[in-house]
């Protein structure tokens, strides 16, 4: 079964922080990580944006994003 863009941004946040002990999610990452995808704007950040609506993400800068206590709790579920 194939992972939602949510599921694979939070478990993106998850890995890079377990290895550097701080992740941050921006376009230029979505741009690494979702190299097959068109239109990174409007559908890879913009799950991001509902993400930090939904409490899982955090915005700590302009389009950059940081993994909450929620976001992680539900990328190891």
């Amino acid at each position: 079964m194939r992972k939602s863009y949510s599921q694979r941004i939070l478990s993106f946040l998850v890995e890079q922080e377990q290895k550097n002990g701080n992740a941050v999610f921006n376009k230029n990452v979505a741009k690494r990580r979702f190299r097959n995808v068109e239109d990174v704007d409007g559908s890879v950040m913009r799950r991001a944006r509902e993400l930090a609506s939904n409490k899982m993400l955090k915005r700590v800068s302009v389009g950059a994003y940081s993994l909450t206590a929620k976001g992680r709790r539900v990328a190891s579920n």
